[in-house]
């Protein structure tokens, strides 16, 4: 009987992204878990491998050589390592923003690649707004 090779040549598909919680209040500079759930559909492979690629802010972490628009922010909390990840790939977000900002955006950009290779992205959003929810 003949064989039928198919070529992958379709990306999977990020169906749903979410972070619980996606917003961090009050802003008391602890660390955050964030869950992020989501469902990732591929045309030929049930469960494309989907990791964490880049996880951005959109304001300054706290530097080790003193950098005056990061560092001497009113409401920061002077503290370093803002965005973590643990070796099980949990992301840690800290409940903090500079209080003469308009709040901190947390952007985390996941991949998900089939077995040929294809790649999408999808990218989920965390926020500590300056004012209360």
């Amino acid at each position: 009987s003949p064989f039928v090779i198919m070529e992958d040549i379709e990306s999977p598909a990020f169906e749903t992204i979410t972070a619980t919680p996606n917003v961090l209040w009050p802003p008391d500079h602890k660390l955050v878990a964030i869950t992020v759930s989501y469902i990732v559909t591929d045309n030929l492979e049930a469960q494309p491998e989907v990791v964490l690629q880049t996880n951005t802010m959109n304001e300054g972490d706290e530097t080790s050589t003193y950098d005056p628009s990061f560092d001497n922010t009113v409401g920061d909390g002077h503290t370093t390592d803002d965005i973590q990840v643990d070796e099980a790939g949990v992301v840690y977000l800290r409940a903090e923003r500079t209080g003469t900002g308009t709040g901190r955006l947390y952007t985390l950009t996941y991949r998900a690649t089939d077995l040929g290779g294809n790649v999408t992205t999808a990218t989920v959003t965390v926020t500590v707004p300056h004012e209360s929810p």
